[in-house]
């Protein structure tokens, strides 16, 4: 257990300027979302009723199902959009940046909304229990996606690209596993917690 808590510190470790990137894009696309809501842009109209009808077409599904449903559905669908940003990356890492960034506008969109509607309070007891798991694990996978994209093409891995692919891959398959389990525990908290409370 204790080789294993090392390895993936290290891979972490060596790892930063892979998933702080993931959390700039995050990030941007957070505010993004947000200002694009103060601002009345059309594209975030758009969005907002794209995402707004999936997420209640999802809650009305949760809401109909038990609880080990409710956390099944929710572990899948976000780990399906983390397994994008992870194996999509040898896309150079342009779907796992545009996943990001498109899960960030929804955050943005969601969160202004609330704000508009006076619901602040009400988004961060719905949406922080769970959102400390879950987002740690979309930066992890889209960062982890991007480096799969870009570091073995990187000069410093000149002479040995073939290798460092190979670890990139083994890397990403254990932060698949990383990743699962956060997503797991955000889901029961979501599913099982926050959605009873909220009901």
């Amino acid at each position: 257990m204790l080789r294993i808590y090392h390895y993936y510190l290290r891979v972490l470790s060596e790892s930063k300027r892979w998933w702080r990137m993931a959390a700039w894009l995050l990030l941007f696309g957070i505010l993004a979302g947000f200002v694009g809501g103060v601002l009345g842009w059309t594209v975030f109209d758009l969005l907002i009723d794209e995402s707004i009808d999936s997420l209640e077409d999802l809650a009305q599904e949760l809401q109909a199902s038990s609880i080990p449903e409710r956390i099944a559905m929710l572990w899948q669908n976000n780990l399906l959009v983390a397994a994008g940003m992870l194996f999509f990356g040898f896309t150079l890492g342009y779907i796992p940046s545009l996943l990001l960034i498109v899960n960030g506008l929804v955050i943005g969109a969601v969160f202004y909304l609330a704000v508009a509607q006076g619901q602040t309070i009400l988004f961060f007891v719905t949406v922080l229990p769970h959102a400390w798991l879950e987002i740690p694990a979309l930066i992890l996978a889209g960062g982890f996606g991007v480096k799969l994209g870009w570091l073995w093409l990187m000069p410093e891995s000149k002479g040995k690209r073939k290798q460092v692919l190979n670890d990139t891959v083994l890397e990403c398959l254990a932060i698949f596993g990383l990743v699962a389990v956060l997503l797991l525990l955000a889901a029961g908290i979501e599913g099982g917690v926050v959605m009873e409370l909220v009901s």
